[in-house]
């Protein structure tokens, strides 16, 4: 496993209604039972709609899949190795 970030710049994320955000994280609930590999960790915008999206997955090409799947718009997918606590 390897954690990897979807990184949005220029395609923003958009600012969600509760009822939005419900229906968003059902949807993935149900992409994700096709990738059992694969854990979403949390999404993180600024108030520009500027973000990231946290998961764990096999491998960029298994995050790259399930996000085209889902449908979302993003800039770049990066595998990312911590490296200070």
């Amino acid at each position: 496993m390897v954690r990897v970030f979807v990184i949005h710049l220029n395609n923003k994320v958009p600012k969600l209604d509760q009822k939005t955000k419900s229906e968003l994280l059902k949807r993935a609930q149900e992409v994700l039972k096709k990738y059992p590999g694969v854990q979403y960790k949390g999404t993180f915008v600024d108030e520009n709609g500027v973000g990231i999206c946290d998961w764990e997955a096999p491998d960029v090409a298994t995050m790259e899949k399930v996000v085209k799947e889902l449908g979302i718009p993003y800039d770049k997918i990066v595998a990312v190795k911590q490296v200070l606590p």
